[in-house]
Formats: structure tokens, C-alpha cells, sequence
């Protein structure tokens, strides 16, 4: 534990230094200024708005994952080829670790400027209804359902290369609105990129409309176990993979 600790301090230092910040705040304050000038005079309800916001930020978060994964790739890649991986007196599986554990951190940051930073500047535009702790615990849901996509990706831009991983985050920011619709109704509690938008939309619908969130209700608490089950089965997994990795796959790239 004590080198897991000593690691995800180095390495978020080390991503501080690079342009993996500068993506985790341009992209959520580009979201802000865009929603909140298009909602300064758009005739949607104060309800309606918050849901497109959260379902939008929902979406765009398997894309920005797998960019900011494949950017964290770049970097180690040209650090020697791996070396500040593969050289460490440490198990591999505690360096990998701490990098997703840091880029973790970059996306929870990103997640709360995101969200409770629209809820700042919604609330000065005259738009009430939503107090500041739900925008900030609205934040930490989209968060915590993006848990698995980042095991996930990194998983894959390691084992198999930025392109794919790229091409994943991609596929999954196109499909993951269809997971909001009737056709994601019994299959999104299986499969990661759709878990953000609706457990966004099911804690908005708990906050703001009781009357719908009572018919959801159950299909919410199924999803948010499930979840969070195959998000430990996908951590076992990383784990076991990255204390094997050798770098030869992706060397190549």
C-alpha cells in the first residue's frame, strides 16, 4: 500500500506538467460557456436544461476518457518505451495503478468543474431550482459510473494501442445515448458506456420528479449493483493483466 500511495503521488505530480490538465478543464469550461449561453435564451423548462446538460456531459466522457488514456500512453511510450513502467523494483501492477489512479483524479476534477461549475453560473442566470449540493453530488455520480469505462479503456489502449482505444471511446460516445432510450432499457446495466447517462438521469429524476423516478426506482438500485460489480470484476482483471504486461504488443504501435 505504502508504494501504491508513493506512486499515485509521483505520478500526479507528474501528470500536472502536462497538457492532460489543460484537457480536463478546457473541455468542461468550453461545456459551461456553451450550455449556459444557449440556456440564457432557449425556451426549455429549468428542468429540461439540466437534464440535456447532464446527459450531454454523460455523453462525452467515454470520449475524453479514451483521449485522456491514449495521451497518458503517449507519455510513457516516449519515456523510454515503457521504462518508467517496466523498470520499477515494484509488481508493474501498482505503476499502472497509479497512473489510472491519477488520471482518476484529473477526471473526478474535471467531473465537479463540469457540473458544479454549471451549476454555479446556471444559478447566477436566475435558474434556482437546483440547490449547489445536488449539482456537486450530481458531479460525484458521473463520476463514479464512469469508474469502469477508465479500467476499461486503459485496459484496452495498453493490451491493444491508442487507436483502438480511440476507436472505442469514439463508438461509445456515439452509442451511449441509445442506452438512455427504450432500446437500452434491459441492457444498459451491462455494459459500461451507458452507465453515466443513466444514472445521471435516474438521480435528476429522483431529485426533480418523484412520480417518475417511483417507476425507475428498482431498475436504478439493479443498475447502480451491477455496476458496481462488473466494475470490480473489470479491476481484478486489470489488475492480474498489468502485473503480466510486458509492453511487447503495443511497442510496436
Amino acid at each position: 500500500m505504502r508504494n501504491l500511495y508513493h506512486t499515485i503521488r509521483a505520478d500526479i505530480f507528474k501528470l500536472l506538467h502536462t497538457n492532460l490538465v489543460l484537457l480536463h478543464l478546457l473541455v468542461p469550461a468550453l461545456g459551461i460557456l456553451l450550455f449556459c449561453g444557449y440556456y440564457s435564451y432557449s425556451p426549455w423548462s429549468e428542468r429540461q436544461k439540466l437534464y440535456g446538460y447532464a446527459q450531454a456531459v454523460a455523453i462525452v466522457f467515454p470520449l475524453m476518457i479514451s483521449v485522456g488514456v491514449s495521451m497518458l500512453y503517449e507519455m510513457e511510450l516516449k519515456a523510454g518505451n515503457f521504462q518508467t513502467i517496466l523498470s520499477v523494483p515494484c509488481s508493474k501492477a501498482v505503476s499502472h495503478a497509479g497512473n489510472l489512479a491519477a488520471l482518476c483524479l484529473l477526471g473526478l476534477f474535471a467531473s465537479i468543474f463540469a457540473v458544479f461549475g454549471f451549476g454555479i453560473v446556471f444559478r447566477f442566470l436566475g435558474f434556482v431550482k437546483f440547490s449547489l449540493p445536488f449539482y456537486f453530488r450530481l458531479s460525484l455520480i458521473l463520476f463514479l459510473s464512469n469508474l469502469a469505462l477508465y479500467v476499461l479503456q486503459y485496459g484496452i489502449c495498453f493490451m491493444a494501442g491508442r487507436g483502438i482505444s480511440l476507436s472505442f471511446g469514439i463508438v461509445g460516445t456515439l452509442i451511449s445515448p441509445l442506452f438512455y432510450l427504450s432500446l437500452g432499457d434491459y441492457i444498459w446495466k451491462y455494459i459500461p458506456y451507458g452507465y453515466g447517462i443513466r444514472t445521471a438521469t435516474y438521480y435528476c429524476y429522483r431529485y426533480a420528479d418523484s412520480g417518475t423516478y417511483k417507476t425507475i426506482a428498482q431498475d436504478f438500485r439493479t443498475g447502480v449493483i451491477t455496476a458496481g460489480i462488473i466494475t470490480v470484476i473489470l479491476s481484478i482483471v486489470f489488475v492480474i493483466g498489468s502485473s503480466r504486461w510486458e509492453g511487447r504488443n503495443v511497442r510496436q504501435e
